[in-house]
């Protein structure tokens, strides 16, 4: 059971003792029937009340695999201990310990270096801003693609005149 099952299998409802699961095939449907016993058991060792399982068949969704996390300090590349920290290091008699804390203050110069990366990339201007000196702003929409609404035009643009409904004459 465990993981083979998981993906085959999907728990819909626990009503009155009975626990409806989803699963892939009638093969399957089967083979949980067959093993009932032995989940009613596990499940009871767990605090569940079930007494009968029941099958029906139906697309059961894959359990995504979690992707392994990537920290700061294995996407980035070391940042040079300063030196300071070097000598200070060299006076830790236990080489376990002074590689530990090498190590540590590594990760933490990593880290620090990212997120400062990750700020300066933030605080960049896009394009699309403009700049004059001030504070940057974001240049409209319209201003660019010449579709502003009416009352609205981008600079270089002039008004359109007023549409007037032609008069018929007879």
């Amino acid at each position: 059971m465990g993981q083979r099952i998981a993906a085959r299998s999907t728990p819909e409802q626990l009503r009155d003792g009975v626990l409806t699961l989803r699963v892939a095939s009638a093969v399957w449907s089967q083979e949980l029937s067959l093993l009932s016993t032995d989940i009613i058991a596990r499940l009871a060792e767990l605090g569940f009340s079930v007494e009968r399982i029941r099958c029906r068949v139906g697309e059961v969704e894959p359990i995504p695999k979690p992707r392994p996390r990537k920290t700061a300090a294995q996407a980035q590349p070391n940042v040079p201990l300063p030196t300071a920290l070097l000598e200070q290091l060299e006076l830790i008699g236990d080489d376990e310990l002074r590689n530990v804390v090498a190590a540590a203050a590594q990760s933490q110069l990593n880290l620090l270096h990212y997120r400062a990366m990750q700020r300066s990339l933030r605080s960049a201007p896009s394009p699309g801003i403009a700049s004059e000196g001030r504070r940057d702003v974001q240049v409209p929409r319209f201003a660019e693609s010449r579709s502003a609404p009416p009352g609205q035009n981008g600079p270089g643009q002039r008004e359109a005149p007023p549409r007037t409904p032609e008069r018929r004459q007879d």
